[in-house]
């Protein structure tokens, strides 16, 4: 059971960071209404600190796993960290963000918002904590690593 939801959380969050036409504020976004409708199934509304995440429920227990558990929870660590550096890379050859920005802090950033998401909504009570922790994020990331905007790189390669 636990290899099967890790298998498909795993490649839904592929499926999200690695989708090349989609920027990176739609993939924060897409990780947020993700993690949302796992949420729901479990809270009403976004007010509520029932578990929603096997993943996250399962970490807090890991030492009285098997093997092949420990295992297969840490393959989903491993699985997000490398799609979400592959689009962190991605938008900087894009231009969305600057060539200097960290990419591996960011990456690490994000990856431990990922992993620790349910804990998050469960200790605020509320999921609107995890939304704005998400934005948060996006904000400042952008204000500091924003690439130039397309059109202006467009309308620059038209003068030339």
């Amino acid at each position: 059971m636990l290899t099967d939801y890790v298998a498909e959380a795993s490649a839904r969050h592929r499926s999200i960071w690695l989708d090349d036409g989609h920027t990176l504020s739609e993939k924060l976004r897409g990780v947020v209404e993700y993690n949302f409708e796992r949420y729901k199934r479990f809270n009403r509304g976004k007010a509520g600190g029932r578990p929603w995440s096997l993943i996250g429920r399962l970490r807090l227990d890991s030492e009285d796993l098997s093997p092949v558990a420990r295992e297969s929870l840490a393959s989903f660590s491993r699985s997000v960290h490398e799609a979400i550096k592959s689009a962190f890379e991605q938008a900087c050859r894009s231009g969305e963000l600057r060539a200097d920005a960290p990419l591996d802090d960011l990456t690490l950033l994000v990856v431990n918002l990922v992993n620790s998401s349910s804990v998050f909504t469960q200790d605020a009570g509320s999921f609107d904590r995890l939304e704005e922790f998400f934005t948060a994020f996006e904000r400042v990331m952008l204000k500091v690593y924003a690439g130039e905007p397309t059109e202006s790189r467009e309308r620059r390669a038209n003068r030339h």
